[in-house]
């Protein structure tokens, strides 16, 4: 579900160069505190606050932008080389805890887009991981 929401929310099929240049972010709080110990689920450990894309020039600090533009370039190239259309970067964040993982998700050109709305992305994307659906 992650992959399929971001790729959506890029516009890919109309503007693939966006790949390049852009990022997800998925903002996640942590709510293992909730739960007894023996209940926690790994799935619904963590719950989505808000999903956003952002410029790799524009949104993070000079000490991290090279390294995820050179991230997302890379990425890109052996995407490419496996005859796919490019690859995008999702990054899960929380920062309560100060944690980061990365998510590299390669696209082919079967992309599609909504048409509809423009954050209806965001919206099933948030309600599947917070129901526990990651694939």
């Amino acid at each position: 579900m992650i992959g399929q929401s971001a790729i959506c929310a890029f516009t890919l099929r109309s503007r693939p160069q966006r790949a390049l240049h852009e990022f997800t972010v998925i903002q996640l709080t942590d709510r293992r505190h909730l739960f007894p110990r023996n209940r926690i689920c790994c799935e619904t450990a963590f719950y989505a606050t808000e999903a956003s894309i952002h410029d790799v020039a524009t949104a993070l600090p000079a000490a991290y932008r090279q390294d995820l533009q050179n991230d997302i370039v890379h990425a890109n190239m052996k995407s490419w080389d496996k005859g796919l259309k490019g690859a995008i970067v999702v990054l899960l964040t929380c920062e309560e805890l100060n944690i980061t993982h990365s998510l590299l998700i390669c696209f082919d050109s079967d992309v599609w887009e909504w048409l509809d709305e423009e954050e209806g992305w965001k919206r099933d994307l948030i309600n599947s991981l917070n129901e526990g659906l990651l694939m």
